[in-house]
């Protein structure tokens, strides 16, 4: 859907004082979504790489780990 990043970026624009974390597995998909300069999220936020997260370490590591880049 070409126009899924557009109806996205149009949907974040109208979120107010919240936290965004948009995630995904497909490295090369989120590069052209946020590093596309023709993208409509180019630049929308910062990129970080959590890498894999050990299924034993669940989502409670998740808001320690975000901690981090502070």
């Amino acid at each position: 859907m070409p126009e899924a990043a557009a109806l996205l970026r149009n949907a974040l624009q109208q979120v107010n004082k919240a936290a965004i974390i948009i995630m995904g597995s497909k490295r090369h998909l989120m590069d052209r979504m946020i590093n596309d300069n023709n993208a409509p999220l180019f630049h929308y936020g910062d990129e970080m790489n959590l890498g894999p997260i050990p299924e034993e370490n669940g989502c409670h590591n998740f808001k320690a780990r975000l901690n981090q880049r502070k």
